[in-house]
């Protein structure tokens, strides 16, 4: 039985891919990379993001936060995924605890969870780069066995995440990286949308 639940925050909770996408985009002419389509860019994206950048020859990770951040918070702003709501609304009626566990920084994590009123459902917000570096103290203070945990995200990395901690993972297949590489991964579920 599940009694908790661990949500990445970009591409399944909050509808922001164009936003990333374009701040990004602004890094990479920043420090002179071609630009990308977007679903060019939606084929290489990977988390941790130092590591997407340290292949494209960016180590300057503090001047990329610097460009990313003042791009990003100049773009339109960002809503929740469609079903969202909902989706934690059930999960709360039921019992279920909640959580955040992002790459995104948590100055616009925190904003938007508060923004969207999901603060009310979710007890716990973390933003790490690598997300392996925080699961299991995460699990840890949702209180529930391993085994009652899932966690719910839409790229590789998350579902590494989920494996990590030896808990169980749900892939989104309408987020950021494209369907067949997150199916490659062989999350334990699947769902098309949140």
């Amino acid at each position: 039985m599940i009694k908790a639940v661990i949500f990445d925050w970009s591409g399944v909770l909050c509808d922001d891919l164009e936003a990333v996408y374009s701040a990004d985009m602004a890094v990479f002419e920043a420090f002179g990379l071609q630009k990308l389509s977007i679903e060019e860019y939606k084929q290489v994206i990977e988390l941790p993001w130092t590591e997407f950048y340290r292949k494209r020859g960016i180590t300057d990770f503090k001047g990329i936060e610097q460009v990313f951040v003042k791009a990003f918070s100049g773009n339109k702003p960002v809503g929740p995924m469609p079903g969202a709501v909902e989706t934690l609304q059930q999960l709360d009626r039921k019992g279920i605890r909640m959580a955040v566990l992002s790459a995104k920084s948590r100055q616009f994590l925190q904003q938007e969870c508060r923004q969207f009123g999901f603060d009310r459902f979710i007890g716990a917000l973390e933003s790490r780069n690598d997300k392996r570096e925080t699961v299991d103290d995460l699990v840890e203070r949702l209180g529930a066995e391993r085994e009652s945990v899932l966690f719910v995200g839409d790229m590789v990395h998350d579902v590494e995440t989920a494996r990590h901690a030896g808990i169980k993972s749900v892939a989104v297949l309408s987020g950021y990286t494209p369907r067949e590489k997150v199916l490659a991964a062989k999350p334990d579920y699947m769902i098309e949308k949140i």
